[in-house]
């Protein structure tokens, strides 16, 4: 449902409450409205990982990789995986 759809049933809806229903929904309204205003919305998490990167970066020790030391990481991670679901599974006893 698109945002204009959303406001058109909600305007609809509102139109058949009574007047003490009205004052609930402007309650809650103005409640929702308080609570936005109090805890701004959490960054997008790429946000968040763009900024766990530059954190981690900066600790002593961490050096600078090549894209190239990246794959070979990853590949000899996939290997080693691999060599261990295609292990035999020996038998007890």
């Amino acid at each position: 449902m698109t945002t204009v759809e959303v406001r058109d049933r909600i305007t609809q809806t509102l139109a058949t409450l009574s007047p003490e229903q009205l004052n609930t929904v402007l309650d809650f309204v103005e409640f929702l409205q308080a609570k936005q205003l109090q805890s701004p919305p959490p960054p997008p998490l790429g946000q968040e990982m763009r900024d766990l990167f530059q954190i981690t970066q900066a600790l002593p020790g961490v050096k600078n990789i090549t894209k190239a030391e990246i794959q070979a990481e990853i590949e000899a991670y996939r290997n080693e995986e691999q060599e261990q679901n295609n292990a035999p599974v020996s038998s007890v006893g």
